[in-house]
């Protein structure tokens, strides 16, 4: 009965090593946000003249940027200035 119970375990043990080593080089299941969402850090589709300035963007730029004036920036607006 051991011989069984250590001929089960070795090869348990090594594929358990080979998913542990590859799940700590795996990337991360969800890639981390960028340009528009970046900027869009309540995620409520819309970038706040305060969201632009938190990432360093200049309120020339975002007034330049909202087309339709109305204080907040579109994806569409976002990406037609270039990502700002």
């Amino acid at each position: 009965m051991k011989h069984f119970g250590r001929s089960i375990l070795n090869p348990t043990l090594a594929i358990l090593a080979t998913l542990a080593a590859g799940a700590a080089s795996a990337e991360p299941a969800t890639p981390a946000p960028s340009g528009f969402r970046d900027y869009d850090s309540n995620g409520d589709g819309m970038v706040s003249p305060e969201e632009f300035r938190a990432k360093g963007g200049d309120e020339q730029a975002f007034l330049k940027a909202d087309t339709n004036h109305d204080n907040k920036l579109s994806s569409e607006e976002f990406a037609k200035a270039g990502g700002a």
